[in-house]
């Protein structure tokens, strides 16, 4: 679901407008769809391209592994022998609205009764209610991070809810905030796809507000460059896995996951531990663990407004 355009100003958004003017750029891992219009015969190179001139902050700052002016495919345009006149070679200007109650349901126009904000049970911090997403490494560049803590599975029965970055409440609408910090990194989310509710980078050339996602990277310069994000809790119960969609970065431990069940418990079982080379212990219960990796990192996020 990278970059769906729904409907709304940006069904069949045209690709030749000044916001990006001929250029598409693709996260790591992302895919896209293109559909092309020729008004003369001919062949047509589609090519890579090193300039930055569309987003300078975001794009001086990519893997500096790109290479440009290489052919990534062709088009071979020929004449037709006739032309439709009954507009059925046009695009069509509307889609079916999405079913009220669906994960796809415009998150857009949410109020705040409607909307949830706050995320309790975040992993090891009681009084961290922020509903966000950062990317972090050790101070050795050796093992990575999301939200502070490191990824890793020590036993066939792995402490999910204990390990789960948060926990989620079902058929919940969340708003976050995602922090893909300088290294350029891109976040993915598993499952559900995510709407962003405002452009990303200049003019929206990364993505346009409405969108709907579930690869997406930039290199904000400031908090204000963060990804708004909303997202729904629906159709799925369990593990929403959440990650660095840059493999080198994925498997050195900067992965997570949310879990999502009926009701936020009255206890968070992924509080409250206490941490140990073999166990992970709770008010409750005991669970047999190795390798467990814990940096609790506070959160630095406080507003999104000047």
């Amino acid at each position: 679901t990278d970059g769906v355009y729904i409907g709304g100003e940006y069904q069949n958004y045209n690709l030749s407008k000044p916001s990006h003017n001929y250029q598409y750029i693709m996260a790591p891992g992302g895919r896209a769809d293109f559909m092309v219009k020729c008004s003369n015969a001919g062949s047509y190179d589609i090519k890579s391209t090193e300039d930055t001139t569309q987003d300078p902050d975001n794009l001086e700052n990519l893997n500096e592994r790109i290479i440009g002016d290489r052919i990534l495919f062709s088009l071979e345009v020929t004449d037709a022998t006739t032309i439709p006149d009954d507009g059925t070679d046009e695009l069509p200007e509307s889609v079916p609205s999405k079913i009220s109650g669906t994960y796809l349901e415009s998150l857009l126009d949410l109020t705040t009764d409607g909307l949830n904000t706050e995320c309790d049970c975040n992993y090891m911090d009681e009084d961290n209610t922020n509903c966000e997403i950062y990317f972090g490494w050790d101070g050795n560049f050796t093992y990575g991070n999301v939200n502070g803590k490191e990824f890793g599975i020590g036993g066939l029965e792995y402490p999910y809810n204990e390990d789960a970055l948060m926990i989620l409440k079902y058929d919940t609408a969340y708003e976050y905030f995602i922090e893909n910090g300088k290294g350029a990194h891109v976040y993915h989310q598993h499952i559900n796809p995510y709407q962003v509710q405002n452009d990303v980078g200049e003019n929206g050339f990364i993505a346009l507000e409405g969108t709907w996602w579930d690869t997406l990277g930039n290199v904000p310069q400031s908090k204000f460059d963060y990804i708004r994000m909303r997202f729904w809790t629906r159709d799925y119960k369990g593990l929403y896995i959440a990650h660095c969609h840059l493999l080198q970065h994925e498997d050195k431990g900067m992965m997570g996951f949310f879990t999502v069940l009926d009701e936020i418990p009255s206890i968070c079982p992924n509080q409250n531990l206490t941490i140990t080379d073999t166990t992970i212990t709770n008010n409750t219960n005991i669970i047999s663990t190795t390798d467990v990796v814990v940096d609790v990192t506070a959160s630095f996020y406080s507003s999104t407004t000047p």
